[in-house]
């Protein structure tokens, strides 16, 4: 069953089943066609549903950085219109004097003693 999905001139969308990027550069709402151009930048005419059908979601990735928020390893910052997806503990081992990583509660490691 093919998604619903509105193209959006200007996003790139990924072929889920072919695994392709391409790239909305035109609309024609009244023939119900779109000019698609390929990441190899070839173009190519496409009705709506053959456009929609088997690509995933641009709303996709929000979809599972929302969840990395939800689980702790991400942090949302809204910035105007966009929202900004952050890494604190990876920027803290950038930017911290100390650069040592902490790790994720649940996770167990196997530590290693300096002799």
């Amino acid at each position: 069953m093919p998604n619903e999905l509105d193209p959006i001139r200007g996003q790139w969308y990924a072929h889920l089943n072919k695994g392709q990027r391409f790239f909305i550069s035109a609309i024609d709402e009244d023939g119900g066609t779109v000019e698609i151009q390929h990441f190899d930048g070839d173009l190519e005419e496409a009705t709506f549903e053959e456009c929609s059908a088997g690509v995933a979601k641009r709303q996709t990735a929000s979809v599972y950085l929302k969840l990395l928020c939800d689980l702790g390893v991400l942090k949302e910052i809204k910035s105007g219109r966009e929202n900004i997806f952050v890494h604190p503990k990876y920027i803290e081992l950038l930017t911290g004097e100390e650069n040592v990583w902490v790790y994720y509660s649940g996770v167990e490691t196997d530590s290693v003693e300096s002799g």
